[in-house]
């Protein structure tokens, strides 16, 4: 069964079936549904992506990393959203790929006057990771720590 979603404008139809052929989605033709902040394509021999997501305690920022299928991980600056205009403008992303980035488990804010997020990567793969995230500086994705879980 073919189901399809359609926003007000007919031409701006989109179906399950082009979903899956990797289109893009335009969060503004679709609004209703939700915005989309941003997209992680599928990379390699898995092209099914389990997708994992997770705010700080903060609310500043959201992350989103997939289990297998790409190593890319992302960090949504949502600091700047304050109820109107457009939400999509107010946004940042930081993205960075890396093969220690699948996985992706948790994240978490160090207390203290620089802010530094901790991510957990390598759920479901042998090496657990664990990586500092510091949106203020030209670096900032770095992995502090790398050990195997024995399966």
């Amino acid at each position: 069964e073919k189901e399809s979603f359609s926003s007000d404008s007919s031409e701006d139809e989109l179906s399950f079936e082009t979903a899956k052929k990797n289109a893009m989605v335009c969060s503004k033709a679709f609004q209703r549904y939700g915005k989309v902040a941003c997209q992680i394509y599928a990379r390699g021999v898995h092209t099914s992506l389990i997708m994992h997501v997770d705010c700080s305690e903060d609310s500043l920022y959201c992350f989103g990393g997939v289990l297998r299928g790409s190593m890319e991980l992302v960090a949504v600056d949502l600091s700047k959203i304050h109820g109107s205009g457009d939400i999509l403008d107010a946004i940042q992303v930081h993205r960075h790929n890396d093969a220690k980035l699948k996985g992706f488990g948790a994240c978490t804010r160090l207390k203290g006057k620089e802010q530094t997020y901790l991510l957990l990567t390598g759920k479901g793969i042998k090496n657990i990771h664990i990586w500092s995230f510091r949106p203020k500086e030209t670096n900032a994705w770095q992995c502090l720590y790398d050990t195997q879980t024995n399966g």
